[in-house]
């Protein structure tokens, strides 16, 4: 039975609003496809290639998420929270629509992965499934075939794979296990007392953290150098309690007794007592203070670092990030895509990554072994380029469309199964 599909990816959900997802219009977008009639919705797109261009959209059998639908790596606020809020509303809708999910990890929400090697897939509305695959669909030990859609064989994956500049992604391939330490970092900058530091706040303590420790390099005396300390510890304690403080709801989450808060109190103060007696040269309070100073500074660099990484990391990765925006076509040409590394054996290549919506079917000449390259584009708020953008797939071609709003939808290339065959036999 002909089949359709329909694609989606980089919705970014929970980013940063000025890189945050268009929800009101991607909510919109999944209730018109959960509306579809059985028979499909025959509509007039206008389409850059060819002008007016009717298509019959049809109820798809499965709805891909090709990567980064949640924004876990930058989220808004660096919350973590954020991602929830955002994703309740699309998630529910998405339970609506009748038909498989398939949600492939990317680079952004590649936390997913660590679930979908524990749960492949669980039953979601009636007969239907939701499918968790990390980087490939099919999956990362059965891709040497396509999945097989209307006489033509597919490859689903993020796109991250192409970019050179993702060096965790080609270590943990080479390592054979995930590692990610921007995850680890995000992950330690989203437990509930980090994420009331603010980023000032951290940089203020690391700072001087940072230079209690040059000051004692240079400052002989005993005495003086223990004072500084003393007081660079007292600041650091009465900051960090305070936002201990503020973050007390984590204590009521998890039934804590009241009095949980007050032992802390005393233990911070006590601190900081430590702190002050051990300027001293009392031998039981040198040694008390050593090892508080020691604690504090492992308390300090643990909650301050996090916040400061994950706060500055985006910008640092896009600054350096050579394969932002490029198209299909620049990133075939360019040798993102590595001919040698491609065991795939499929007539179609989608993928997202670079929310840049473009098709690039590569002359005979090119020795691709002719397969058609679909970038989904993106959903999110950036300027100078085509958004809020689908790739669907159905027994006449494979569409590239732009969901305009209103139940409007305009086509940004389009390639019939017909010219793909004759294409990949070539």
């Amino acid at each position: 039975m002909p089949e359709s599909f329909i694609v989606v990816s980089d919705l970014h959900m929970g980013g940063e609003d000025n890189y945050g997802p268009n929800l009101s219009e991607f909510c919109s977008f999944l209730e018109w496809i959960r509306d579809l009639p059985p028979e499909g919705r025959t509509m007039t797109v206008e389409c850059k290639q060819e002008g007016g261009k009717t298509i019959t959209i049809r109820p798809p059998a499965k709805l891909i998420l090709l990567g980064d639908v949640l924004e876990l790596w930058g989220p808004r606020e660096q919350d973590r929270n954020s991602v929830i809020k955002d994703s309740t509303a699309p998630f529910s809708l998405l339970h609506e629509i009748d038909c498989d999910k398939i949600y492939i990890t990317g680079n952004h929400d590649e936390n997913m992965e660590e679930v979908a090697k524990k749960i492949k897939s669980f039953d979601w509305k009636g007969k239907n499934k939701f499918f968790l695959y990390p980087r490939h669909y099919p999956p990362e030990n059965e891709v040497k075939k396509g999945v097989e859609v209307n006489g033509l064989r597919y490859s689903f994956l993020h796109g991250h794979q192409y970019d050179r500049e993702q060096i965790t992604y080609t270590l943990s391939r080479i390592i054979n296990t995930r590692f990610d330490p921007i995850d680890f970092f995000q992950d330690l900058a989203n437990v509930h007392f980090t994420k009331r530091l603010s980023v000032l706040v951290s940089i203020g303590l690391l700072i001087l953290w940072l230079a209690f420790i040059l000051l004692s390099a240079f400052l002989p005396d005993l005495i003086i150098t223990r004072g500084i300390g003393a007081a660079s510890g007292i600041i650091a304690s009465a900051a960090l309690f305070r936002y201990f403080l503020s973050s007390r709801k984590v204590v009521k989450e998890r039934n804590v007794s009241g009095w949980f808060k007050y032992i802390f109190l005393i233990a911070f103060a006590g601190m900081m007592v430590i702190l002050a007696a051990g300027v001293t040269n009392t031998q039981i309070f040198s040694i008390l203070y050593s090892i508080v100073f020691s604690v504090l500074t492992y308390l300090v660099l643990l909650s301050v670092i996090p916040r400061i990484i994950t706060s500055s990391m985006r910008g640092f990765y896009n600054r350096f990030r050579k394969s932002k925006d490029k198209s299909a076509e620049e990133i075939v040409k360019e040798n993102y895509f590595n001919l040698k590394k491609d065991t795939i054996d499929a007539n179609v290549v989608v993928f997202g990554h670079t929310h840049q919506a473009s098709t690039y079917l590569p002359g005979a000449d090119e020795l691709l072994k002719h397969k058609l390259f679909v970038n989904t584009g993106c959903w999110v708020n950036e300027k100078g380029r085509d958004v809020n953008t689908f790739v669907y797939i159905d027994p006449d071609g494979v569409c590239l469309l732009k969901w305009a709003g209103g139940g409007k939808i305009d086509c940004i290339s389009h390639f019939t199964n017909q010219d793909i065959m004759r294409f990949s036999k070539a």
